[in-house]
């Protein structure tokens, strides 16, 4: 079994969602708003893969074309793997905002316009980032849980030139801006998981570094109409308590739960979770039948 930032996230979000997301009976699911986010993923991995073996930063009109190459051609990869269940609701109908459908030539339309105006704005990371690894993948034991591995792929590790500081990198893509305090400790998990491993691994290679490396979220508007960078500091303390609970969740998953809903949540909706036609608790505690028969005065 394999531990991954995003197992954890999903445990904190709603335990029973852990049913359906072990099951491999349960078909692949996915809309196009994940899949844009692939996208644009893949458009920055075309850029800093080029830009680790090359040494180019400035990117022109023409190697932009490559990285919008690679994002239709991730984004075309998602649609096909979900297949006919694949769901274009770019925002779902909720009590503020309304309806919103998309299609291929929108969805790519928007995509273009994101990734030109990271380029075009300067968005990257400068000439004083050297790329060390871009979508870095680890699996590595996990201390203390024989049948588990730790494991997970982080988007960029960089290595400032002038003080020879490690960041890591990961992309997010949004609708709006984040809310203040989105990406703190306790509301995920994802700093916390991959600085412990990377710590793990630095230490068992010898890599010195004047600090301990500091985290990173690079965060684009879907249509290009923002960009928002922040770090995120995690105390060992933080990090500690979120290797806790990952040891926690994998000896529940172990027992095989019970997994617990959390239907008081907003992300139990039929919005935001990919099993809510599954799901015994979710539309059924949150149906509200109209009263019937007597009334009182």
């Amino acid at each position: 079994m394999k531990m991954r930032q995003s197992l954890l996230n999903t445990a904190q979000t709603c335990q029973h969602r852990l049913a359906y997301y072990l099951d491999p009976n349960i078909p692949y699911t996915g809309g196009v708003v994940r899949a844009m986010g692939t996208a644009i993923h893949a458009a920055h991995e075309a850029y800093y893969t080029h830009r680790q073996q090359t040494g180019e930063i400035h990117t022109t009109p023409e190697l932009g074309l490559e990285w919008i190459e690679a994002a239709t051609l991730a984004f075309d990869g998602e649609v096909e793997k979900v297949g006919e269940s694949f769901d274009w609701v770019y925002q779902p109908e909720t009590s503020r905002e309304a309806l919103r459908m998309m299609d291929r030539k929108g969805a790519l339309a928007m995509i273009g316009q994101a990734i030109r105006t990271y380029h075009k704005e300067g968005h990257y990371w400068g000439e004083d980032y050297e790329v060390l690894a871009v979508e870095w993948y680890f699996d590595r034991p996990f201390t203390g849980h024989d049948d588990w591995s730790l494991s997970g792929t982080l988007d960029l590790i960089l290595r400032e030139s002038s003080t020879g500081k490690v960041l890591l990198v990961d992309h997010k893509n949004v609708k709006k801006k984040p809310q203040k305090g989105k990406y703190s400790a306790h509301k995920t998990p994802q700093a916390s998981f991959y600085l412990h491993a990377v710590n793990e691994w630095m230490d068992e290679i010898g890599l010195r570094v004047p600090e301990r490396p500091t985290f990173w979220y690079d965060v684009l508007a879907f249509d290009g109409s923002g960009f928002w960078r922040s770090q995120e500091q995690r105390t060992i303390h933080q990090i500690e308590a979120t290797m806790t609970e990952a040891g926690m969740l994998a000896s529940l998953i172990d027992r095989g739960g019970p997994y617990m809903p959390n239907v008081q949540s907003f992300l139990c909706s039929k919005a935001y979770c990919d099993f809510w036609s599954l799901c015994p608790f979710g539309e059924t505690l949150h149906d509200n039948p109209q009263p019937t028969g007597a009334t009182s005065r």
